[in-house]
């Protein structure tokens, strides 16, 4: 979870730096509002999990004993509502209940976990994903040459660094350059830290832009990439067969 957390508050840190180099309005006292926004997710992460355990084990938990999904998606609703009063984003509340819910032990949740995720995948993302590209001007707010330097460095940043350390690990030339593309697919998690960004007035609407779309991109381009690897027989990394 610390793993998590980390590159996630980090570039946030970075993006703020980012927005003043290009010209964004200074936000002053934001990285102390960051600095608090980690101890929250920390006592969040560290306090809850245990909670939920105990929860869980109780003979008062009536909902568990007869609906281990409703049961599941209650508690999802309601680190979104705790989140709501912490002055947190809510998605975060969403992401810390699914590492909550999916590390858990118990038995009943653990076999309700695919219909959750069904559920999830089918219904609330889609909506989630709606209300972003409503936010999305590309007409007015998209600078293709932006667009692509900043894919053309940030990809390559990644690749470079992460095919270093694959190497360095000693992994063949295609296993790295596998880790490198993969590493690059920001997906879903990209698009959320791209949209919690923008609503604290960190990046604007072009920077916003670029960064949902460099996420689709990248998640694409990986997507495809390994399974053309997959349908020539190929391993995706050295001694591990899939």
């Amino acid at each position: 979870m610390f793993a998590t957390r980390q590159p996630l508050i980090a570039g946030l840190k970075a993006w703020i730096l980012f927005g003043q180099l290009f010209g964004q309005r200074r936000i002053h006292g934001l990285h102390k509002r960051l600095d608090g926004y980690v101890t929250s997710l920390s006592a969040f992460v560290l306090v809850l999990p245990r909670l939920f355990e105990w929860v869980n084990k109780s003979r008062l938990n009536l909902l568990i004993k007869s609906s281990a999904t409703g049961y599941v998606l209650f508690v999802c609703f309601l680190f979104a509502v705790v989140a709501s009063f912490l002055n947190v984003n809510i998605i975060f509340g969403a992401f810390l209940a699914g590492i909550v819910v999916g590390t858990t032990a118990n038995e009943k949740i653990a076999s309700v976990k695919t219909h959750v995720k069904e559920i999830g995948l089918g219904f609330f993302i889609p909506i989630y994903f709606a209300v972003v590209g409503l936010k999305l001007d590309l007409v007015h707010h998209f600078d293709l040459s932006f667009f692509l330097i900043f894919l053309l460095f940030a990809v390559t940043v990644k690749t470079l660094g992460t095919m270093i350390a694959a190497k360095l690990a000693h992994q063949s030339w295609l296993s790295s350059f596998n880790l490198g593309l993969t590493m690059n697919a920001r997906g879903g998690p990209g698009i959320v830290l791209a949209t919690v960004a923008f609503d604290l007035g960190i990046i604007n609407e072009t920077f916003f832009a670029v960064l949902v779309l460099i996420a689709i991109v990248t998640s694409l381009t990986a997507g495809y990439w390994l399974r053309y690897v997959l349908s020539k027989g190929w391993d995706l990394l050295k001694g591990v067969t899939v």
